[in-house]
Formats: C-alpha cells, sequence, structure tokens
C-alpha cells in the first residue's frame, strides 16, 4: 500500500493543474451555502474532474476496444464525474440525482449535458465503469 501512495502522491504532485484559489467574492464567514452550479464553479469542477480522469488513466490498464454494434457513449466521463460530485455533496440516491439534474437545466449544462440528461441506468454503468481512481483523486 505504501509503494502505491507514493507513486501516485508523485505523479498527482507534477500534474496538479493551476487554478485561482482566492476566496468566494461576497461571502460572509459562516455556512456555506451554494448551488450544485455555483460548487462546480467554485472548486473549478470540470479542470478537477478532466486532471482526474487524466491522472486516473496512468494507472490502469487500457481497457479494450469495444466490439461492434451498441450505441456509442453520448455522455462525457467528465460530465459522469462532475455529476458523482454532486451526488455525493448533496447526498442525494440515483433516483433523487437523476430527477434534480433533469428539472434544473442550468445544472444539466453545468454539468456537461447538451439536450438531454442520462438515464438512472445508463448513469449507474456509466459510473460504475469509470471505476475508484477518478473518485480518489478528485476527492
Amino acid at each position: 500500500m505504501e509503494f502505491i501512495t507514493e507513486r501516485l502522491s508523485g505523479a498527482i504532485m507534477r500534474s496538479i493543474p493551476s487554478l485561482d484559489l482566492s476566496p468566494i467574492s461576497g461571502k460572509s464567514h459562516g455556512k456555506l451555502k451554494l448551488s450544485p452550479e455555483q460548487l462546480l464553479t467554485v472548486i473549478h469542477g470540470r479542470v478537477l474532474a478532466l486532471w482526474a480522469l487524466t491522472i486516473s488513466l496512468r494507472f490502469t490498464r487500457p481497457r479494450l476496444k469495444r466490439g461492434p454494434g451498441g450505441r456509442p457513449p453520448s455522455y462525457a466521463d467528465c460530465s459522469i464525474l462532475l455529476m458523482a460530485v454532486v451526488q455525493t455533496v448533496w447526498r442525494k440516491s440515483y433516483e433523487q440525482i437523476i430527477d434534480h439534474v433533469k428539472s434544473n437545466p442550468s445544472l444539466a449544462q453545468a454539468l456537461g449535458f447538451s439536450e438531454r440528461s442520462i438515464s438512472q441506468g445508463q448513469y449507474w454503468e456509466r459510473r460504475m465503469a469509470l471505476g475508484v481512481l477518478p473518485f480518489f483523486s478528485s476527492f
């Protein structure tokens, strides 16, 4: 386990993206009350998700190419990872996060969904396909 930790920390420290870490403007002291869209903006969600996915690709074996047939993926891995972050922070079930994204077009746009949102089954499958490393890197 120590070998993995040493290897991960070295790779992570070399490739950390530079971000603006200034305090939130207009935020008074006390509880932090943000909408999911504001959270994704404040934590630089898209940059963080792309970085976590890039880091995780360095430590996983390449996957086999898909065979013929089947529908090509219509949702980016980045969107799935950001949706998982929102689901975790707001402690929502799979059904609740799907309904929340479908009912909030601004959140769907912040997550990277274009015209339509993802279904519960597709979200479950895509989230499981990402594996644990992107979540480990981002959280």
